[in-house]
This record gives structure tokens, sequence and C-alpha cells, in this order.
């Protein structure tokens, strides 16, 4: 199944995405790529319960429902990035408890984006 080509709809208040409808009323296919990744990293992965949540008071690890038991149920894997975990960070150094923001950003970005570049290198191979 293809991925469906998202455009951003941008305003003061945020940047929301929604689907690309052709001139022939069908959904756009292409940018399957772009599609994907948008999805990964704008989507939030549901946090550890050793990852440190932005809010202390909160004990919301968010994620998405669809997540629940994703593996067994129909072989797939869980989608998004832990990126919203650095929404209130201070931005550190190695020195830190938590490690370095900018290492934080790169291997939440890596983990989201694991699944889908595997995925990419598997159909290429029957192209």
């Amino acid at each position: 199944m293809a991925d469906i080509r998202l455009v951003p709809i941008e305003t003061v208040a945020a940047v929301n995405f929604d689907w690309l409808q052709l001139p022939t009323g069908l959904l756009d296919e292409t940018q399957q790529l772009a599609s994907a990744i948008i999805i990964a990293l704008n989507s939030d992965a549901v946090a550890s319960s050793s990852d440190a949540l932005p809010d202390p008071r909160s004990n919301d690890r968010r994620g998405w429902w669809g997540d629940l038991d994703v593996e067994k149920i129909w072989g797939g894997w869980p989608l998004g990035s832990k990126l919203w975990l650095l929404s209130r960070a201070k931005i550190v150094g190695t020195g830190s408890k938590e490690g370095a923001t900018a290492v934080r950003v790169k291997r939440y970005i890596q983990d989201a984006l694991q699944q889908d570049l595997h995925l990419v290198r598997r159909r290429s191979h029957f192209v």
C-alpha cells in the first residue's frame, strides 16, 4: 500500500498536514518517502518508563493507541519519534544526566526513521 502525499498547511498557531488530492479526485501517492518521514517525525512515540517527561507533574507517556501490540497483531512496528520529550528541555552538553541535547535529537530521529528506511530498502529490492 502506498503512502498518501501530505502537504503542510501553515498558520500562525501551528503547521498541520493534509492529504493532497489530484484533479481526478484520487489521492496523490507520490512522495512516499517524504510522507513516511513526515509521519515518523511528527507523531509522538510512547515514552519508556525511564524517559524523563517534559512535565514532571504528568504521567502522560503519549504515543499512539495503534502501537499497542503492533508487532504481535500485524507484524508492524511502533510509529513516531520521541522528539516531543524535548519540548521543554534545556540545551545541554555531554555532562548532563540525560546526555547532550544534540545527541538525544539525533538518536530520536534515527530511532523514528529506522523502520521506515528498512522498509524502503526492502521495497527497492523488488523494483
